[in-house]
């Protein structure tokens, strides 16, 4: 069973002073809850688990498996091995009493029309992860934000500028405080180009937008 609530807000406004700009931002509010869910965690897991748990060694994930040293040698199990080797591990399904995440979602947007055929758009677009808590079994939650594999922020940025048929795109995404990738690109094939037909398609790119701007 999974239960969702959302809030969302959105502005368009627009101000006298920037006539020829479209500016949105867009608020979204989640909660999402999700509780009776089967799963099959798999050997490796269920002993990662155990051992990464705010509970261990209470987490009933650490009842699912045993080594040689915790056996009695009557138990099926036993073996004369290394007595710290894991011995069995039950995979077997488990029912996980609730999920639950929480957060917003932000997208703002810029869009500036310029003199001539030029346009930059402005967008960023981030999420903040308040609350990620797993209980696998009632009584045993645990908030996993934070955590490797779960930011608390995420962020894609852009700024892209149109002249005519050429854009110029920039681009940043960041996960916590660390960024993670740049990306800068520009009219596709332009070294192919210039080095098979020897024009400069830089320069006359420039030209041509300081002609417009101008």
């Amino acid at each position: 069973e999974s239960t969702a609530w959302t809030a969302s807000v959105i502005l368009t406004p627009e101000f006298d002073f920037l006539p020829n700009t479209r500016m949105s931002l867009a608020v979204d509010y989640f909660d999402i809850e999700v509780t009776g869910e089967i799963a099959v965690f798999g050997a490796f897991n269920v002993v990662a688990s155990c051992y990464g748990s705010d509970f261990y060694p209470t987490d009933p994930l650490c009842s699912l498996f045993a080594r040689v040293d915790d056996l009695d040698r009557s138990d099926p199990f036993w073996n004369s091995g290394n007595p710290s080797n894991i011995a069995f591990v039950r995979d077997s399904f488990v029912n996980i009493a609730s999920q639950n995440q929480t957060g917003v979602d932000v997208t703002a947007r810029m869009i500036h029309d310029f003199a001539g055929d030029v346009t930059l758009t402005l967008q960023g677009q981030m999420t903040w992860q308040f609350d990620d808590v797993t209980s696998v079994f009632a009584g045993f939650p645990e908030n996993q934000s934070e955590e490797v594999g779960e930011p608390t922020f995420v962020g894609d940025f852009y700024a892209q500028l149109d002249v005519g048929d050429f854009s110029f795109y920039y681009g940043l995404d960041v996960i916590g405080d660390k960024l993670t990738e740049i990306n800068v690109t520009s009219p596709t094939c332009v070294r192919e180009l210039e080095a098979q037909f020897g024009v400069n398609i830089c320069a006359k790119l420039f030209d041509a937008v300081e002609k417009r701007l101008n």
